[in-house]
């Protein structure tokens, strides 16, 4: 019985005992942030590499190309001065994507049926060009892979760091 109690005495102070807080080490913070400086600068770097291909592209396509203020350029001017349609506004269309080869990606048009604006759930860029488009027109875009699928990609077809051509129509 003596040794029982010592025991459940021992177990109980033990269990008392106050865990301290874990940091992680002063040198591998700095690391961290070290990382996040250099996938900043890559990115910066690949951005700049883009646009000047895609101004390159665009001086051999022969094509008028306007830059938007979200760093993605459409072939209809002045889109971006048009009296924006409301986020929630319900809106349908079907797009195609290329990359810079002109080579279709993906052989069906992808397509979205009466969805919200805010809520269209693919690139950042249908959102915005969205907000500017009337039912029937058609627009070309040329997205940097930034603003695209990023460094991920889609997990099909499309690998990291690919710009794209995206051709929308409104229906």
């Amino acid at each position: 019985m003596k040794k029982n109690l010592i025991l459940f005495s021992f177990l109980f102070l033990l269990s008392c005992q106050e865990k301290q807080a874990s940091f992680a080490p002063i040198g591998q913070q700095k690391k961290q942030k070290s990382e996040m400086r250099i996938s900043m600068d890559r990115n910066r770097a690949l951005n700049e590499i883009e646009r000047e291909d895609i101004a390159k592209w665009i001086e051999t396509s022969g094509g008028q190309y306007y830059l938007m203020p979200l760093n993605y350029w459409t072939d209809i001017e002045n889109l971006s001065s048009r009296e924006p349609n409301e986020v929630s506004e319900k809106v349908s269309f079907a797009f195609y994507l290329y990359d810079f080869d002109e080579v279709l990606i993906y052989k069906k048009p992808i397509s979205y049926r009466d969805i919200p604006i805010e809520k269209i759930p693919d690139l950042e860029v249908m959102r915005d060009v969205m907000k500017y488009l009337k039912v029937g027109e058609e627009v070309n875009l040329l997205v940097p892979s930034i603003l695209a699928y990023g460094t991920n990609g889609d997990g099909k077809k499309i690998g990291h760091d690919i710009p794209l051509i995206i051709k929308i129509k409104r229906l």
